[in-house]
């Protein structure tokens, strides 16, 4: 990730915990060990400066891996590489082994000018399809920088874009998590920021007979990131039941395991489906053996 997350150079290799394999106990028998969960992990665009193996959990259980080249809509430039990686995983968890993720942010933030002049809606339409924007963000795109109703088809533009890249597989089962965070992405909007993300997942979630993809979302984002950026969500918003991919930083897989017993969704009443953590310079991810 961005932010949260940062990869860079070289990173040491990876254990599972608890130990994956079978354990010498004091008489000298060897029992199985039966984890709580499994050991997955992630990555994209920051990881194409380095070689993978040296930076990404070797077999991971499950992969997540972040399409974008950090900004919405955009590829990444070493997609097929990470691709490569992802299909090693090995499964044994309640996520599917290959899934993604895709940026979130407001085009218009000066940090995000600095990479990509924004392909911004002037209306409703998407490759010929019509985007029904929900009443609560003004329903009609003009083409305004400031209107929800814009940011709104924007996400759902930038979501499609990400999902018909090379290489991406989609089945009704495949999961695209959105990434939220960093204030300097976002407008000082909440209810536009909302939009945004608002946006994005409708595409994913949508049926295809209705233009969108038909197939599953969940968020990546912090109770702090969730508070300044979003906020209380507006009354019905799809948002509120979606998983979240929770990061909690420098850890090990014992303080991920503690982030799932104590830790609280950013949004009352979901579920935190997956804890990163950063180990290294590698981000390390855990969820529930399956």
């Amino acid at each position: 990730m961005l932010a949260l997350a940062c990869l860079a150079a070289a990173a040491v290799l990876l254990t599972s915990w608890p130990p994956s394999g079978p354990v010498a106990s004091a008489d000298g028998r060897v029992a199985p060990v039966a984890s709580p969960y499994g050991q997955g992990g992630d990555a994209s665009w920051p990881n194409c400066g380095h070689p993978l193996d040296s930076t990404l959990v070797q077999k991971p259980a499950f992969a997540i891996v972040g399409v974008n080249n950090g900004t919405p809509g955009t590829r990444s430039a070493c997609l097929a590489r990470t691709l490569a990686w992802a299909r090693t995983a090995v499964g044994g968890t309640d996520q599917p082994r290959v899934a993604y993720y895709v940026m979130v942010a407001d085009p218009w933030a000066a940090p995000e000018l600095r990479h990509d002049r924004p392909d911004w809606p002037s209306s409703n339409t998407v490759r010929g399809h019509r985007v029904a924007v929900p009443k609560a963000y003004g329903g009609t795109c003009s083409g305004s920088h400031r209107s929800a109703a814009c940011a709104y088809v924007f996400g759902w533009a930038s979501a499609a874009r990400s999902a018909a890249l090379p290489g991406v597989e989609v089945t009704t089962d495949t999961i695209f998590w959105l990434d939220v965070e960093e204030e300097r992405d976002f407008s000082d909007d909440q209810r536009y920021n909302e939009a945004l993300v608002e946006g994005t997942a409708a595409y994913f979630l949508a049926p295809r007979a209705s233009g969108g993809l038909g197939a599953r979302t969940g968020i990546y984002s912090n109770s702090y990131y969730w508070a300044v950026l979003i906020g209380t969500l507006r009354s019905g918003s799809p948002l509120a039941p979606l998983d979240e991919w929770y990061p909690i930083g420098r850890g090990t897989a014992a303080d991920a395991a503690a982030a799932f017993e104590s830790l609280a969704p950013f949004v009352p009443g979901a579920r935190i489906r997956i804890v990163q953590t950063v180990q290294g310079r590698a981000d390390v991810d855990y969820a529930p053996a399956g």
